[in-house]
């Protein structure tokens, strides 16, 4: 027969610590993840060239940028329903969602599907030559 190994009671109350402090993190970082990560992304910082935005609309891969009587309005092309890419109809001032059929007015406004709220407005500023997009994550 083989003896069974007594542990002390120290040694065990350090080992049952360890357990629930890793449980408590895992639970937290699961819950607050995403807004954890905020606190350790850095910010991107674009320059778009003013002479660039030509039109009244102007669109690259991640924001949309409206340009009215001289002043701007910078939107994010990230779905505010789950993150997809949005897309501009041409014809008309609206945004869709291919993923899930959300509608946007080309200044951002919500108008029907899931997403139930606005496109994200994203901080910029302007320069003598450069529109300047501060985009976290």
């Amino acid at each position: 027969m083989q003896k069974s190994k007594k542990i002390s009671r120290n040694a065990f109350l350090k080992k049952i610590s360890v357990f629930f402090s890793l449980i408590s993190g895992v639970i937290l970082f699961s819950t607050y993840g995403k807004t954890l990560n905020r606190f350790f992304t850095h910010a991107r910082i674009y320059r778009i060239p003013l002479k660039r935005i030509k039109n009244r609309i102007y669109e690259n891969d991640r924001f949309f940028i409206l340009k009215e009587n001289n002043k701007f309005t910078v939107l994010s092309k990230k779905c505010p329903h789950l993150g997809c890419t949005l897309q501009r109809i041409n014809s008309v001032d609206i945004i869709v969602c291919p993923c899930h059929g959300s509608r946007f007015h080309i200044t951002g406004k919500f108008i029907s599907g899931p997403a139930a709220q606005n496109m994200k407005r994203l901080n910029y500023k302007t320069d003598s030559n450069n529109i300047i997009i501060i985009k976290s994550s």
